[in-house]
């Protein structure tokens, strides 16, 4: 089963949505240096400082650092009522990107400003799946690319059919849960890995665009990642 981010960012707030005022996503690829993590009450980024535009394979291409300004990815954090009125991240994007910014679509539809929060963060070295090694997008990138335009792009956006799929249409099954040790000293809290299966099926085209992206990669043999750059922002 392909990666979707989106249906499985949704399925986290589904678990806890009982138990939580608010909710935190976080891409596995960055590391906090500096980040706040406190109640916010509109959507926010919580690092400011320290995104790569081009997380990549080291020394394959120039990375880029820049400050996350408006843009709904990284570290965010949403009450979770804006979450649900937003129907939650679109299920329909397989592969890697683009459904960060139809979240933040839906919620700048709702007339809900994205904020920014002081911190930072650093990007840990990996090949960008949505990306070549130019930075350019591939097959799957470029496939969500015109999946997102088609979306939210023209002089008239069909805001109902652009929030379809997401909170509402979500189908998952849940194959095991396993509670982990308390994981901080500062406070008590429940830890718990998830194992999930998707009800949904990625489409035809999800499908050939990956395949043919994987097939690029294994020709090209890019060398193994460093674990982390090592620099840090404040």
């Amino acid at each position: 089963m392909p990666f979707n981010g989106g249906a499985l960012k949704n399925i986290g707030y589904d678990l806890c949505k009982e138990d939580c005022d608010y909710v935190c996503f976080q891409d596995v690829d960055i590391l906090p240096i500096n980040s706040d993590y406190s109640w916010a009450e509109t959507p926010t980024v919580v690092a400011k400082h320290g995104f790569m535009i081009q997380a990549s394979v080291p020394n394959q291409n120039q990375k880029k650092k820049a400050e996350t300004l408006g843009h709904l990815g990284g570290i965010v954090l949403l009450k979770m009522a804006n979450f649900s009125m937003a129907n939650g991240y679109p299920n329909d994007y397989w592969g890697w990107g683009f459904e960060d910014l139809d979240l933040q679509k839906r919620l700048e539809g709702n007339g809900l400003q994205i904020d920014c929060r002081e911190g930072g963060f650093e990007t840990l070295e990996h090949q960008h799946r949505g990306k070549d090694l130019n930075g350019n997008l591939n097959a799957n990138g470029l496939l969500n690319f015109n999946q997102f335009m088609r979306r939210w792009s023209g002089q008239t956006i069909d805001k109902e059919g652009s929030m379809a799929s997401g909170l509402s249409n979500l189908s998952y099954d849940i194959v095991k849960r396993e509670p982990l040790a308390n994981q901080t000293m500062y406070r008590a809290a429940d830890w718990e890995i998830v194992t999930v299966s998707l009800n949904d099926e990625p489409s035809q085209a999800h499908l050939e665009s990956l395949a043919k992206d994987q097939k690029k990669r294994e020709s090209k043999s890019p060398p193994s990642p460093k674990s982390f750059t090592g620099s840090q922002f404040s």
